[in-house]
C-alpha cells in the first residue's frame, strides 16, 4: 500500500497530521500537572474504599455507578497508587492503548487514515480537558475497539474470537450497560450465514459472562437487592436530569429534544463527527 496522502495532496496533508500530532504531545505534556476533577476524584476514593477498606457497593456506600465501574477504578487505583501523578500516567498509557487499538480498527483504509484517527482522537482527548480525564466512557472506549478490531479479522470460522469479542463488549456494559447493543454491531459482516449464527452464540455467551460474575458478587454480598432498587428507582430519576447546572428534571417530549439534540452532538462535542468525517474521508 501506498504511503502517500490521500487526495494527492502529500506535503498540505502530512502537515496537518503533522501539526495534529505535536499538538497531541504537547497537551499530553501539559496534562501531567492536571489535578484530578470532580467525577475522577469521586471515583477514585470509591475505588480506594473497595480496594482498600473492603467496602462493598450499594450495600456498605449509595453510589448509582455501575459493577464494571468500580472494578475499572480499582485497577486504575493500583496502577496510579491512588495519586493524582500516578492517575496522569495511567490516564497517559490508556490514551496510548486507545490509539493503538485505534490505528488497528483503521489500518484496513490506510496508513495515513490510521495516523490521522489516532492524532485526532489524542487531540480531542486531551484538548478536552480534566472533566473527561478517566471518565467511564474512555474507560470503556479501547475495549470496544478491540472487539471490532478482533470481529473484523475473526474470518468465515469465527471460533474463540467470537467469544473474546462477547467478553470485550460483556466488560465494557458492565462499566454503561447501553453498550451491550454494541453486539450487534459486530454480528453483520464478516460472519455470513451459519457462521453468522455460531458467532452470535459465542459473542452472546461471552457477553453474558462479566455481568454474570458482577451479579453472582453482589448477590453473594447480599449488594445485589440494594443494586437492583438504584437502577430501578434512582437511574430513572437520574437519567431525567439535564447535564448542564442548574441541573433540572426534563420528562416527555421536552426531554426527548434534550435527548436527541445531545445524541446530535454527541453529548457537547460537536468536533466528534467533523474528526470522524475527515478520517473517513
Amino acid at each position: 500500500m501506498s504511503a502517500r496522502a490521500p487526495g494527492g495532496w502529500p506535503r498540505l496533508t502530512a502537515g496537518i497530521l503533522a501539526a495534529a500530532s505535536a499538538l497531541a504531545v504537547g497537551l499530553a505534556g501539559a496534562s501531567l500537572a492536571r489535578p484530578m476533577f470532580e467525577d475522577q476524584a469521586v471515583m477514585a476514593y470509591l475505588g480506594f474504599l473497595v480496594d482498600r477498606v473492603g467496602l462493598v457497593p450499594y450495600r456498605d456506600f449509595f453510589d448509582m455507578n455501575t459493577p464494571g465501574a468500580y472494578v475499572a477504578n480499582v485497577v486504575v487505583g493500583r496502577l496510579a497508587g491512588y495519586t493524582e501523578a500516578g492517575a496522569r500516567l495511567v490516564d497517559l498509557g490508556w490514551l496510548a492503548v486507545l490509539l493503538i487499538v485505534t490505528v488497528v480498527v483503521m489500518r484496513p483504509f490506510g496508513r495515513w487514515t490510521g495516523w490521522c484517527a489516532a492524532a485526532f482522537t489524542s487531540a480531542i482527548y486531551l484538548s478536552a480537558g480534566a472533566p473527561l480525564t478517566l471518565q467511564r466512557e474512555v474507560l470503556l472506549v479501547p475495549l470496544l475497539g478491540a472487539a471490532l478490531a478482533l470481529a473484523a479479522r475473526a474470518g468465515a470460522r469465527p471460533g474463540p474470537r467470537a467469544l473474546a469479542v462477547g467478553l470485550l463488549i460483556g466488560g465494557a456494559a458492565t462499566i454503561k450497560p447501553q453498550m451491550g447493543v454494541f453486539a450487534l454491531a459486530v454480528l453483520a459482516p464478516p460472519w455470513p450465514g451459519l457462521a453468522r449464527g455460531r458467532a452470535a452464540a459465542a459473542v452472546v455467551s461471552g457477553a453474558l459472562l462479566a455481568p454474570g460474575a458482577a451479579a453472582l458478587y453482589l448477590w453473594r454480598h447480599d449488594a445485589l437487592g440494594p443494586f437492583l432498587d438504584i437502577a430501578t428507582h434512582y437511574w430513572p430519576l437520574y437519567n431525567a436530569f439535564t447535564g448542564e447546572r442548574p441541573h433540572e428534571v426534563l420528562n416527555g417530549v421536552v426531554g426527548l429534544a434534550y435527548r436527541v439534540r445531545g445524541a446530535v452532538t454527541l453529548g457537547g462535542h460537536p468536533a466528534l463527527p467533523l474528526a470522524g468525517a475527515a478520517v473517513l474521508g
